[in-house]
């Protein structure tokens, strides 16, 4: 998932997940097998699902986009949800990815979808007080911006909003008026959600760019820094660094502390000659970075996703990717802190291929579980400790989109997932 986005916006949009090992005893079920169907939407792309207080009650809703529309459905602290709201239909330039944040200063959530057909995005505003939303079109420069990220660009604390697919476009966050185009560049791509990370590398306050560069043609990554522009002091382009990998091209990556040092390094996955592989890349500092071999993987398929976290409680991050393939496989990476020499790969079957995956402690155990979904079901795969793993299906869940969040207040993560046919929930 990309970096930056303010944590009351995403309450559990972390694509995070693990899987090694067998597991010795039997856990407790968890999600009750009910799966509430909100009111159907056509074909989307993740990640369009939302989770935040849009009603001002106090409780959590859910906003998300379907069919040139957004829709709003609001929760009442139980697991219940309205029919989704209709809001702005017939909407060409919903894009395939959503971000929430406070764009108006009014201390309340709004929302940005990407650049669908078109040269604007849509906003969802509130405006009026909690509960009143209201709908404007920003244009854009040119004909680009399919994923939308938030952000601090200029150091302020406010919600400012990067724009990334063919250059990156950033959109600050000028109180008293809202958003307005600040920077435009085109010197960065990414055709999908998870190929780029907006995050801080530098530390002085302003999230930078990772991502591959737009012409591709070092089959690397493009590290771009921003910096204040010693004119106006509005976002601008520092340097940018090239760090060439072993791959053909990239499709996901992460950004997390891997080596247990204080600054963030990169784990990507892509193709390299044929192979999906996994690349970790060691920060030496802001320009200076140290990319591994590829580790080759296996029957992971195409478009598999990436996450990172310490799942065996040793205190380092572990490294793993999502299987597309019918045979459900997932790879976990292990290592300490030589980046440059990862260490064994450990495989488990699943019970369902998954193209999204969703980490958080689903049983309140204290460590991290994993809910892998696809078009075909989902799987709940529950951390029982020392490496082992148990697996849960609870196929009525699709998860084309997936977001764990609790949502009825019992402590619990709940699953949220969204397909083709609706916007779905499976309380835990």
């Amino acid at each position: 998932m990309p970096s930056g986005q303010p944590q009351r916006a995403r309450l559990g949009l972390l694509p995070l997940i693990v899987l090694l090992g067998t597991a010795p005893a039997t856990a407790q079920p968890v999600f009750d097998g009910t799966v509430r169907n909100l009111a159907p939407g056509n074909t989307v792309e993740a990640p369009l699902i939302a989770v935040g207080d849009w009603s001002g009650d106090g409780e959590l809703d859910l906003v998300w986009t379907s069919g040139g529309s957004f829709r709003v459905s609001e929760g009442d602290g139980a697991g219940n949800f309205t029919d989704s709201a209709e809001i702005m239909s017939g909407l060409t330039t919903l894009g395939p990815q959503l971000a929430a944040g406070d764009f108006n200063g009014d201390g309340l959530l709004d929302a940005i979808a990407g650049r669908g057909a078109g040269d604007d995005v849509a906003l969802l505003l509130s405006g009026g007080g909690a509960g009143v939303l209201t709908t404007a079109l920003l244009d854009l420069p040119r004909n680009s911006g399919a994923f939308p990220v938030v952000a601090d660009a200029d150091a302020d604390g406010d919600d400012d909003v990067y724009l990334v697919e063919l250059g990156m476009t950033i959109l600050l966050n000028r109180t008293g008026t809202g958003l307005s185009v600040a920077t435009d560049i085109v010197a960065s791509s990414s055709q999908t959600a998870r190929g780029f990370a907006i995050t801080d590398i530098d530390g002085d306050q302003r999230a930078d760019f990772i991502g591959p560069a737009l012409d591709g043609e070092h089959g690397g990554l493009d590290v771009i820094l921003i910096t204040p522009n010693p004119v106006n002091g509005e976002p601008g382009i520092g340097a940018i660094t090239v760090v060439p990998l072993a791959l053909d091209s990239v499709s996901s990556l992460v950004t997390a502390n891997l080596d247990t040092d204080t600054d963030l390094d990169i784990a990507v996955v892509g193709d390299a000659a044929g192979t999906t592989s996994l690349v970790t890349v060691r920060n030496d500092g802001p320009r200076n970075w140290s990319p591994s071999a590829p580790v080759p993987s296996i029957n992971l398929g195409a478009a598999p996703d990436l996450a990172v976290a310490d799942f065996d409680m040793d205190g380092r991050r572990d490294v793993v990717v999502s299987c597309t393939e019918p045979d459900c496989r997932m790879m976990a990476l292990h290592h300490g802190q030589n980046l440059a020499a990862p260490g064994p790969v450990e495989l488990l079957p699943v019970l369902a291929p998954a193209t999204r995956l969703a980490v958080g402690d689903i049983d309140c155990d204290g460590d991290p579980d994993v809910v892998a979904g696809s078009s075909a079901g989902s799987t709940a795969i529950l951390n029982l400790g020392g490496r082992n793993y148990e697996d849960q299906l609870f196929r009525p869940l699709r998860g084309v989109d997936l977001v764990l969040a609790d949502v009825n207040g019992d402590a619990a993560l709940d699953a949220l997932g969204l397909d083709t046919g609706a916007l779905q929930v499976a309380l835990n």
